[in-house]
């Protein structure tokens, strides 16, 4: 009975994300939700200050000073200089001094309040330090009680900024303005604990009409995010073609079930790619040089209830250097080495089971990965990862015409036997 209480304890660690003896590590960001300075009401709570945040994280570990400082780095330009950061354990506080105070840590809630005797100033990297003011001795003036200290009122801080108007701008402020803005809900997949957000945070976009590129499944639409809370600048939404849904259907998902399946993909094809890094870093290849990497993605779904993708968008020319059907298909360059050395090293990583393909982007920024699995179908009979996994045949293919090159050997992959239907590796790459 002891033992079986001590796997479910593990167990239940596993789905908290949580390690013994350390802190568990961060993806590239928090939620945090800002709260008011003081508390109100009968019942005493700090009340809620817009809707819950995305907030980006550089830290590898979260603690007190790491959330702050991201949430001052983060809210900088909405703050008073002479404010700082304060970790809340709930709606109702107490402030939390460690860790071990805070019960929920999928939602952080922060205040920005003054403390006596303590100024906030900015350094040169932008962002603010907490630092005591010099005490210094002033002798009290006595008033008479006959004349008090006039109270002069603060003048009110316009937050109206002037902005170059066109005439046709002018023309249109004269009738009421149509709202073009496009809400939709983003989902969030959190990497870290496997599970997807239950409360999904409410963006506005204003998305082009005119699509800038189109695939074999879907369009895309540069956007950008109006909304505060949610990066603002240029996105990209991706929603899919009619013959794409149908596709869908036919293997027996719904567009749902695929959308999800697409950002888990994409987390994936991000997580490798950072394990390749580390390898690099660790093993100490200098030689390699730059690697690959994934940005992030969501799941939108619009108010009509149409799955859409939303990407971070990526500037500069696109190459595709491998197919999802394993074919190589761009020139032996020195990016296109790397995209092989980086699908050949998701294999052994993977202990064959899978293998990262559809490798393009622009440069080192990749995109729109697909997934092929050795088994086209999981233990319960579903479809496995996208309606793009062409499966064994595609791992096949790649195997058929690639040859180690010098970043395999750097890493040193083993080779594999190029046989149908052979799984298994012979020997490592020579030096």
């Amino acid at each position: 009975m002891a033992e079986w209480r001590r796997y479910a304890a593990i167990q239940k660690a596993k789905r908290k994300g949580k390690k013994t003896g350390e802190e568990s590590t961060v993806a590239e960001e928090i939620v945090v939700q800002r709260m008011s300075a003081d508390v109100s009401g009968k019942q005493q709570k700090y009340t809620r200050i817009g809707p819950q945040e995305y907030v980006p994280f550089e830290h590898e570990e979260i603690t007190i000073a790491n959330i702050k400082d991201a949430c001052k780095k983060h809210f900088r330009p909405q703050i008073e200089k002479n404010l700082i950061c304060d970790v809340l354990a709930g709606e109702r506080g107490p402030s939390c001094e460690k860790m071990a105070h805070i019960p929920n840590r999928k939602v952080f809630y922060i205040r920005f309040i003054k403390r006596e005797g303590v100024e906030v100033v900015s350094d040169e990297d932008g962002s603010l330090e907490c630092k005591e003011k010099k005490a210094r001795y002033e002798v009290p003036q006595k008033r008479p009680a006959s004349h008090p200290s006039p109270v002069k009122p603060s003048p009110a801080t316009s937050k109206f900024y002037p902005k170059s108007l066109s005439i046709k701008d002018i023309l249109r402020l004269g009738r009421v303005v149509d709202n073009k803005a496009k809400k939709i809900l983003i989902y969030k997949f959190d990497f870290a604990h496997m599970e997807w957000s239950s409360v999904p945070l409410q963006a506005e976009f204003f998305i082009e009409e005119k699509e800038f590129a189109t695939g074999g499944f879907r369009k895309a639409f540069k956007a950008t995010s109006i909304t505060e809370g949610f990066n603002k600048g240029t996105w990209v939404v991706k929603s899919y073609l009619e013959s794409a849904v149908q596709l869908i259907k036919d293997t027996g998902q719904t567009t749902e079930e695929h959308t999800r399946k697409s950002v888990q993909m994409q987390y994936l094809a991000r997580n490798v790619a950072s394990q390749l890094k580390e390898t690099i870093a660790k093993d100490k290849l200098d030689e390699y040089g730059d690697s690959f990497e994934y940005k992030s993605v969501y799941m939108g779904k619009t108010e009509d209830g149409e799955l859409l993708t939303v990407e971070e968008f990526i500037p500069g020319d696109f190459a595709k250097f491998i197919n999802n059907n394993g074919i190589v298909c761009e020139e032996d360059t020195m990016l296109c080495k790397k995209a092989q050395a980086f699908s050949h090293f998701t294999y052994e990583k993977s202990e064959g089971k899978v293998m990262v393909l559809d490798i393009q982007g622009s440069g080192y920024t990749l995109y729109d990965p697909e997934i092929a699995s050795a088994e086209i179908h999981n233990e319960d009979g579903g479809y496995q990862f996208c309606t793009g996994n062409l499966a064994g045949r595609a791992i096949e293919s790649f195997f058929e015409v690639h040859q180690c090159n010098s970043y395999c050997k750097l890493l040193k992959l083993k080779l594999r036997p190029r046989q149908h239907g052979v799984d298994i590796f012979a020997v490592r790459c020579k030096l």
